[in-house]
């Protein structure tokens, strides 16, 4: 079952709107020339913004607040200092796994409170797919 009003056609259109958010942050990290965790950071920032601000327009609901929260204190350390930053790091490939899956068991309580915004949520196959 999947959550009423989204139909393959959306999911696929969704799919796009983030890689082409993805897309935009990548190159405004190549094109400003930072690497690092600066480079992390900012490829995070935009990410939020782009994604918070243009495909789900939740940063202007508690403008102006939202409009700087959102991008760099959410994803500027979580998708950029966590994903792109960890990603990159120099750790054995058993270390790098637990704490993969320390983040993964995070994400997952976490997920819980979903409810809490959205009453009925599709079963649990169509939030795999969607969070793959």
């Amino acid at each position: 079952m999947q959550p009423p009003g989204i139909t393959p056609l959306d999911f696929a259109l969704t799919v796009v709107a983030y890689s082409i958010a993805v897309g935009v942050a990548i190159s405004a990290v190549i094109w400003s020339g930072l690497g690092g965790m600066a480079g992390a950071f900012l490829g995070g920032c935009i990410m939020g913004l782009m994604s918070e601000g243009v495909v789900v327009a939740t940063i202007y609901q508690g403008f102006p607040l939202q409009l700087v929260w959102t991008p760099l204190a959410w994803h500027g350390v979580i998708t950029g200092g966590v994903v792109l930053g960890l990603g990159r790091a120099r750790l054995s490939i058993g270390r790098m796994a637990l704490i993969w899956a320390a983040l993964g068991l995070a994400g997952a309580y976490w997920a819980q409170f979903w409810t809490e915004e959205r009453q009925e949520l599709p079963q649990m196959w169509f939030l795999f797919v969607y969070i793959f």
